[in-house]
């Protein structure tokens, strides 16, 4: 159990430092130093080792309709990935040296970067990516190994002369219904595949550290992410009615389970739309969960909660209704070159969504006792979660917390912290796909405000 405060000082004040020191049941003993200068914002707050990739993260936790609660937990790599073109780039950075410099942001290729787009010491936070698709089609587990290797290998320079891939990281995009295998017909290979490399990379060394496994990050496609969630059975594959109906994917999450991290894309495409369609309330409760579940199923040695990340966009719709007076306790903070209002972390930001469709069918005493099985997983995995939480300081309410209102992208925020799991998977670090402007810099906002980065 940990035990301490952190005080955030109010602006105006002189000069200080707040020393938390956090002391575990075991004697272990460890300590951040947040720091506040006169006539500073105090949402400028940084923790000394915010640079830390590892050990324990603090944050400024701010769910809906809650007092803001700074948090602690144990996390085994942290990890972000901006998977943007330069320019929303520099809208997430923002005028933020630091962020540009923590050794665990990343930036995702795009191959054209220009001049200009130094990202981390010497640039050398710059990672690949391979697609998904490509991948699937290769002829083995052999062949995938390899393909992930060298890409990790791999050197890159665009025509500006920037090194895309310095960070020796590649990144799957993504693993989708072609790592599923089908009820009937002709059997897919590619899970199996998957596996079989995930396996060999996990036991071959890499030079810049850990083994090659450790170095693929895989973004899972929605469609894939709420068929397992709604899949019964232990390969999430029977519908209600307790036959079988989905794709197994149970190969491709084992290969997955020893990756460095798992993505989930938070977010559905429908076909025409000019952006996709964010996921409703109903699945940031469930999916995040549920994923969990099956990757510990799959490889119960490894706690999933350490290395699963959430990835927002742009999405349709104002998701998010504005507060009813968008009030902030003390001095406003300036929203910036945004443009952005700030609300107090009281405002109602976050209405529910309607809930996801119930698929047709009747619920037989078989899939009945299978739910109250996926229900033991579930709060098993919350609990879990509830314990590698720990609260540092309750009620902040002298902390002014920025929230932009409305955006749909503030909203996604709001949900990635309402419930513990959510909450710890989000402290791993979330990953911003294909933000431009104003939710850009929402997505950056809000990421200084959590991680507490000035």
């Amino acid at each position: 159990m940990w035990t301490g405060t952190i005080r955030i000082t109010p602006p105006g004040a002189l000069a200080l430092a707040a020393l938390a020191i956090m002391t575990m049941a075991t004697g272990t003993a460890a300590a951040a130093i947040l720091h506040a200068t006169a006539g500073h914002n105090p949402a400028r707050a940084t923790l000394t080792d915010i640079s830390s990739a590892q050990g324990s993260v603090v944050v400024l936790r701010t769910p809906p309709r809650a007092t803001p609660v700074v948090q602690v937990a144990n996390v085994t790599r942290r990890a972000s990935i901006l998977y943007a073109t330069d320019a929303g780039v520099r809208d997430i950075v923002g005028g933020s040296e630091q962020m540009r410099t923590l050794p665990w942001v990343f930036r995702q290729e795009p191959s054209n970067s220009g001049a200009g787009t130094m990202f981390g010491s010497g640039n050398r936070q710059r990672m690949s990516k391979v697609s998904g698709r490509t991948l699937a089609t290769d002829s083995s587990g052999a062949a995938i190994a390899s393909h992930l290797r060298d890409a990790i290998n791999a050197t890159c320079t665009t025509p500006a002369g920037i090194s895309t891939c310095i960070a020796h990281e590649v990144a799957v995009d993504e693993i989708d219904s072609a790592f599923g295998s089908p009820v009937g017909g002709v059997p897919r290979l590619a899970g199996r595949h998957l596996m079989n490399a995930m396996a060999t990379l996990a036991g071959q060394a890499s030079p810049w550290g850990g083994s090659y496994a450790s170095r693929v990050h895989f973004y899972l496609s929605p469609g894939v992410a709420t068929s397992v969630t709604a899949g019964l059975g232990p390969n999430r594959t029977l519908g209600r009615d307790g036959l079988l109906h989905r794709l197994n994917y149970r190969q491709a999450f084992t290969g997955m389970a020893r990756a460095g991290g798992v993505w989930l894309e938070m977010y559905h495409f429908t076909s025409g739309a000019r952006m996709p369609s964010a996921f409703t309330a109903t699945e940031w409760r469930g999916v995040p969960a549920s994923v969990a579940t099956f990757l510990r199923a799959v490889r119960p040695r490894r706690d999933p909660l350490t290395y699963l990340h959430f990835v927002m966009t742009e999405t349709r719709g104002a998701h998010q209704a504005p507060g009813p007076s968008c009030a902030v306790p003390g001095p406003v903070p300036s929203a910036g070159t945004t443009g952005l209002p700030a609300c107090g972390p009281l405002a109602d930001t976050c209405p529910p969504s309607p809930t996801t469709s119930v698929p047709p069918g009747p619920v037989s005493d078989f899939t009945q006792a299978i739910a109250a099985t996926r229900r033991r997983e579930i709060a098993s995995i919350t609990a879990a979660a509830d314990r590698s939480l720990a609260v540092v300081d309750a009620g902040v309410a002298e902390y002014v917390v920025r929230q932009p209102t409305p955006s749909a992208m503030a909203c996604q925020w709001q949900r990635a912290q309402a419930i513990s799991v959510n909450a710890r998977i989000l402290m791993n670090g979330p990953a911003a796909f294909r933000v431009t402007g104003s939710e850009a810099a929402t997505w950056g906002i809000l990421f200084r405000q959590f991680f507490i980065v000035a």
